[in-house]
């Protein structure tokens, strides 16, 4: 989406800059908060290449594989400085679960229940020396409710800690 917006130059520095793009989040990349996220998700799900193809066929926007790239690296930096920082990323509080069996065919069912899954799947990751591709198991845990309503997601390259999250 084009915007018209004031652009202000500084003839004595040589620089300028439209104060509309700091109020509304856009960055460097020129991308909106809304869609930084979409396209750090784009490239996490496919290659970059894919990425910019996925972002314009459902979405509409016109993102080239490198900004996909970037973006999407510039995510993973801030999801690991987080992660060294010892902050973990919390979702809001959900609303209460309802483990009961729910009813089927007109009949109710007694006692309660939780479903959990586990599964792994290949990440190719780029080594700290930056040549060649390294495949490592990425374990995606899940717990949630027989009627579906709620689901949380666990997910870790330690198979151990994905399942101890799950058992607690």
């Amino acid at each position: 989406m084009a915007v018209a917006r004031a652009y202000y130059h500084c003839p004595r520095c040589r620089h300028g800059h439209c104060p509309w793009d700091h109020d509304s989040g856009l960055g460097d990349d020129r991308l909106s908060p809304a869609t930084r996220p979409l396209v750090a998700l784009a490239g996490t799900l496919a290659p970059f290449k894919q990425g910019e193809d996925v972002l314009r066929r459902l979405a509409g926007l016109q993102v080239s594989a490198s900004t996909c790239r970037r973006v999407t690296q510039a995510a993973g930096d801030r999801l690991r400085q987080q992660y060294a920082g010892g902050a973990v990323v919390r979702p809001g509080r959900p609303a209460a679960w309802d483990f009961s069996l729910p009813d089927r065919d007109g009949q109710s069912f007694p006692g309660t229940v939780g479903y959990r899954g586990l599964d792994a799947f290949a990440v190719a990751t780029r080594p700290a020396a930056g040549k060649g591709v390294e495949w490592r198991m990425r374990y995606v845990g899940l717990l949630y409710d027989p009627r579906k309503e709620h689901t949380v997601y666990v997910t870790d390259y330690d198979f151990e800690a994905v399942a101890a999250r799950l058992r607690g």
